[in-house]
């Protein structure tokens, strides 16, 4: 690398870093972003084979709130958010539900890597997708 080089990037690292942290925190009221979080965190606990979209819508509006969001998601908002992640519903008798299966582990794996979630907050040595290198998100 040229002398000027090193300084250049240094300066634009620390020109870049506010815009970075302020893109960061827009993210972390984001419902997407939360959803996909909580759906991370129910895959590895692995106390439940399903998840049902009120109780996400539940989940969602509760982290919001702790973080400073006050607007309230519904389940039908919810719904749709869920499709537009491409995270597929099922309808049993207690309403609309997501599998928390081997696909759905894999799927919000990489969309927690799409969204650039802090690996640290969920990352299990037990889980076989958090031990595999790193994918593309276009597989």
């Amino acid at each position: 690398m040229l002398p000027w080089g090193e300084g250049l990037v240094r300066d634009t690292i620390l020109l870049l870093r506010p815009q970075d942290e302020e893109i960061r925190a827009q993210r972390f009221l984001d419902v997407d972003y939360v959803l996909v979080e909580i759906l991370w965190g129910e895959i590895h606990s692995r106390e439940h084979k399903q998840v049902s979209v009120s109780n996400l819508t539940k989940d969602a509006n509760a982290l919001l709130r702790s973080r400073g969001e006050f607007r309230e998601q519904s389940a039908e908002e919810v719904g749709w958010k869920l499709k537009h992640l491409n995270i597929p519903k099922h309808t049993d008798t207690s309403g609309r539900q997501v599998l928390l299966d081997h696909d759905m582990s894999r799927r919000v794996h990489r969309l927690a890597q799409t969204y650039d979630l802090p690996r640290s907050q969920h990352l299990r040595d037990s889980c076989s997708d958090c031990v595999a290198p790193k994918s593309s998100v276009a597989e």
